[in-house]
């Protein structure tokens, strides 16, 4: 990856991580590299060489190696111009909990101002308050999210388009079994309206056939 680097990124990563000692960054890298069968193993003098942007020609597998400890992206590292050719990432995240999932949308949500979101089921979470706020601890946690991910887009923060399927929206009236009360219902479709109201907000909401 000869001079395609931002300068002073890999650097900067690694100062706003938690990694604060060389010594265990070098062991963590080659831990890494030896559980995906890469068969190289970092120097201590070459990983503070590459910290130090004191060389440019970083190797893809360090660089991934470093994005992946930092909790970053590669392209983070990469000078604007080149990812102007083009780039395509992703990144897997596993959750130990529901709570952990919704924090990163409610963080993700915040960080971009906008959501686009597909349903096969209406209404989504923000509309619909599935936690007693006077629960277990978790229920609490989950309710609190829900609510702060509304206040967000009903304050305009988060821009919202949101698409269902005709099939949710008919069930969610009409099914004879539902997991939502009458009262559930009045009061989803009431948050709805708050956001949805085109003379107030910029939201979007989409129906379409799944057929």
């Amino acid at each position: 990856m000869s001079h395609i680097l931002k300068e002073g990124a890999l650097k900067s990563a690694y100062n706003d991580s938690n990694e604060k000692n060389q010594c265990d960054l070098k062991n963590k890298i080659n831990k890494l590299m030896k559980s995906c069968d890469v068969k190289y193993q970092i120097g201590s003098t070459r990983l503070n060489e590459i910290l130090n942007d004191k060389i440019d020609n970083v190797r893809l597998h360090e660089g991934l190696a470093l994005a992946t400890i930092f909790d970053t992206f590669l392209s983070d590292f990469i000078e604007d111009n080149v990812l102007a050719l083009g780039s395509f990432e992703v990144k897997l995240i596993k959750f130990d909990s529901g709570i952990e999932f919704d924090e990163q949308l409610l963080e993700q949500e915040i960080n971009s101002r906008e959501r686009i979101c597909t349903y096969a089921t209406f209404p989504s979470y923000p509309y619909y308050q599935f936690a007693d706020p006077n629960g277990t601890p978790t229920e609490q946690a989950f309710y609190k999210i829900n609510e702060e991910r509304f206040r967000q887009i009903k304050n305009g923060n988060i821009r919202t388009f949101e698409y269902f399927t005709l099939d949710s929206y008919l069930n969610f009236l009409f099914s004879p079994v539902s997991r939502m009360s009458k009262e559930n219902k009045v009061n989803a479709l009431e948050r709805m309206l708050k956001i949805f109201d085109k003379n107030i907000t910029p939201h979007k909401l989409y129906f379409f056939s799944s057929s």
